[in-house]
This record gives structure tokens, C-alpha cells and sequence, in this order.
């Protein structure tokens, strides 16, 4: 493989990869923020007993680690084997 050639696919596997993210990461936070699932229904059925039910129920929610985080993770590992980059 030409040097070029080689420039190019370090640069074409990590944009892949970084439009994939970006895709999975709308998809997670429109679960945590979409009336239709769960998340939002459990802190909507928290807030008709009281205030404090209601934060308790958002806290529980806040802590529940959403799969973007892992997969964010695993993406800049990815990105570092192909281009070298930390950042």
C-alpha cells in the first residue's frame, strides 16, 4: 500500500467511526429525554407523590450509565490504534 493510500484510510476509518458514535449517542440521549420510554415515564410517575420522589426518582435516573459512555471509550481507543491521535 502507497503511503498515500495509507493517509487515507487512517483518515476514512476514524470518521466512520466518529459518525457512528454521533449516531449512537442521539439515539441514547433520546432515550433519556423522550416521553415514549422509560426513563422519563418513571420520573413523570415519581412527580405525581411529592417533590422529594420526584429527585430521588431523577437521581436514579442520572446514575443508570447510558451505553454511549462505553461505547465513547471503546471509539477513542479505536481512533488512537489507526491515526495515533489522544485527543
Amino acid at each position: 500500500m502507497s503511503l498515500s493510500a495509507m493517509t487515507g484510510f487512517r483518515s476514512y476509518v476514524p470518521t466512520l467511526v466518529g459518525l457512528a458514535m454521533t449516531f449512537i449517542t442521539v439515539l441514547d440521549h433520546n432515550y433519556y429525554t423522550a416521553t415514549p420510554y422509560a426513563p422519563v415515564r418513571k420520573i413523570a410517575k415519581a412527580s405525581e407523590t411529592g417533590h422529594a420522589t420526584n429527585i430521588i426518582a431523577g437521581l436514579a435516573v442520572a446514575c443508570t450509565p447510558p451505553s454511549s459512555r462505553f461505547l465513547h471509550r471503546l471509539s477513542l481507543s479505536f481512533r488512537t490504534r489507526f491515526t495515533g491521535c489522544t485527543a
